[in-house]
């Protein structure tokens, strides 16, 4: 029985997070149907952007959790 490829198993199993019946089922969607294997292509070089993206926080974020810390701790030490 051949099961329907949808979007959310090209995504699991681009992580890591189908089982063994339902991995069986994506490679052979992705070896013998190129759409899929397009769109697969497609969710694997956004994961790779993804993984490499480095996120950090503004300036102007980080100077209010340091303010707001310094408040706390200095309201800590007066009780």
């Amino acid at each position: 029985m051949e099961l329907k490829i949808t979007l959310e198993n090209l995504f699991s199993f681009a992580y890591n997070e189908t089982e063994i019946l339902e991995t069986i089922n994506v490679v052979d969607a992705i070896e013998n149907d190129e759409e899929i294997a397009e769109e697969y292509q497609v969710i694997l070089a956004t994961k790779e952007l993804l993984d490499n993206a480095s996120f950090e926080p503004s300036k102007k974020a980080l100077d209010k959790i340091f303010k707001y810390s310094k408040l706390k701790n200095s309201a800590l030490t007066i009780n």
